[in-house]
């Protein structure tokens, strides 16, 4: 990750302040000019990229957020008990064929999909 204002890579995650806690997901800094960065948990990916007849996430060959339509997911050995969790019977059948548990960073949900990841060769 690089700095926007100076573009340096000596950029390291940092504590939320506490007005910070409600707005960011994830605060950066970065250790030669010590600007801040925020990513929002709030701010929802633009749904440009779904074609108008596919409306639905699932309905594609790849493995998507069904909340929010990511396709950079990654993948966790195990659950977490402290982040969002999609639990339905869709899910839950994944979860027996043996699918990985998938997680979407941008709104922090954890789920089953047994669809292949685009970016899974990287």
């Amino acid at each position: 990750m690089l700095c926007p204002k100076c573009h340096s890579a000596n950029v390291h995650r940092q504590r939320r302040e506490p007005d910070e806690r409600w707005k960011y997901a994830a605060v950066f800094e970065c250790h030669d000019c010590h600007h801040r960065i925020g990513f929002s948990h709030l701010r929802q990916l633009p749904r440009f990229f779904i074609p108008n007849f596919m409306g639905w996430p699932w309905i594609t060959l790849y493995a998507r957020c069904p909340k929010c339509g990511n396709t950079q997911l990654k993948i966790f050995k195990h659950r977490d008990h402290i982040e969002a969790y999609q639990l339905n019977l869709v899910r839950i059948l994944q979860k027996l064929l043996g699918a990985p548990l998938c997680y979407c960073w941008e709104c922090r949900l954890q789920f089953y999909d047994v669809r292949p990841r685009i970016d899974a060769e990287r």
